[in-house]
């Protein structure tokens, strides 16, 4: 479910949360010069988690998984011998506590979260740890609590369907004919029509918005197969055949089903996939502008292009003093080469 950022409660906790992500990232650093002490190590995990409580109130997305993945790899590096590649994970964590500030800084300010900025980071130390990479999928929040049009469900009509099993009975027969004429026939849309009509029929005859929502959005995204707009994938066939659960649980259960949480996720990976059209039916155009996709997927393609130019303040900060260290040395070594040459020319 779509929630939105705090911003008051952000300004309460902010210097707070600097401060415990200050301290868990000295630890690190004090590790890095001292490895045998897994003591740091132990401190470091405590400050990340403190921080955790912050950013999941206030609801940081991007930020609670950037510091759930640093949490996990520093308790694997605590227990040592689960990450074969150390340098490489502490080289991450530093990244990763230099890259946070400035990605909450950008929130402070006002602008929207977007958690692709950061996504190949968190990748990064799943991928040190040897999980599997997050999909866009996983980060992808729309709005589920926004109404639908009253064309699509209108809470002042009345039930048009009283007896919703046998109805429901009767379109999953229907739909499974649709999806094996679509299975056989990939390059005709006889099956496809007969998916969008089953759809459209359950949405008219749906007692709740949640049930109706599922069906229309269900029905854009066979239109838009329909018109060749989007490619016909083995993930998009299983998103049909999550919609034919769906059905069955309307058969079996009735309407008080649909308001959870497995909904929520097809509703989610449908609008996902339309999310990557950019033309369509009217139905799509609609769907598309009732959850604010237009915007979401403009938010994705501008992350996508700034992710990897995304450099922290505190990076260039960080780069400037190390900078001025290897300069000083240098100047230091300068000064003794010149100072034992007039020594041997004496």
């Amino acid at each position: 479910m779509h929630k939105a950022i705090d911003y008051n409660a952000l300004g309460w906790v902010r210097k707070e949360l600097g401060e415990t992500l200050r301290l868990a990232r000295l630890q690190l650093e004090e590790y890095a010069e001292e490895t045998t002490n897994k003591l740091l190590l132990q401190h470091c995990a405590t400050q990340l988690h403190e921080a955790l409580g912050p950013l999941q109130m206030v609801n940081i997305k991007g930020a609670v998984l950037l510091v759930t993945e640093m949490e996990g790899v520093v308790a694997d590096l605590q227990q040592g011998g689960s990450i074969k590649e150390t340098e490489t994970a502490m080289e991450l964590l530093m990244q990763s506590f230099l890259q946070l500030p400035d990605y909450l800084a950008s929130i402070r300010s006002g602008r929207e979260e977007r958690p692709e900025t950061i996504l190949y980071l968190v990748n990064s130390l799943r991928a040190v740890r040897g999980e599997q990479p997050l999909q866009q999928t996983d980060i992808f929040s729309p709005d589920l609590h926004v109404r639908v049009p009253t064309s699509v469900f209108d809470v002042r009509a009345k039930p048009r369907c009283q007896d919703v099993p046998s109805m429901a009975r009767a379109a999953r027969v229907r739909f499974q004919g649709g999806l094996l004429e679509w299975y056989r026939n990939a390059e005709g849309n006889d099956g496809l029509r007969i998916l969008i009509d089953v759809l459209e029929h359950l949405q008219q005859h749906a007692g709740s918005e949640p049930v109706a929502r599922i069906w229309w959005v269900g029905a854009g995204l066979a239109e838009a197969l329909r018109d060749g707009l989007l490619e016909t994938t083995v993930e998009v066939k299983q998103l049909f055949g999550q919609l034919d659960r769906q059905i069955k649980r309307l058969m079996d259960l009735g309407e008080s089903v649909f308001d959870d949480v497995l909904s929520d996720d097809l509703m989610k990976n449908l609008l996902y996939r339309l999310a990557q059209v950019t033309s369509g039916s009217q139905r799509v155009s609609v769907i598309r502008e009732t959850y604010g996709i237009n915007q979401l997927l403009v938010d994705q393609q501008v992350a996508e292009t700034v992710s990897d130019r995304q450099i922290s303040d505190e990076l260039i900060q960080t780069v400037a003093v190390a900078i001025r260290s290897d300069m000083e040395r240098i100047k230091e070594s300068l000064d003794d080469y010149y100072k034992r040459d007039d020594r041997n020319s004496q």
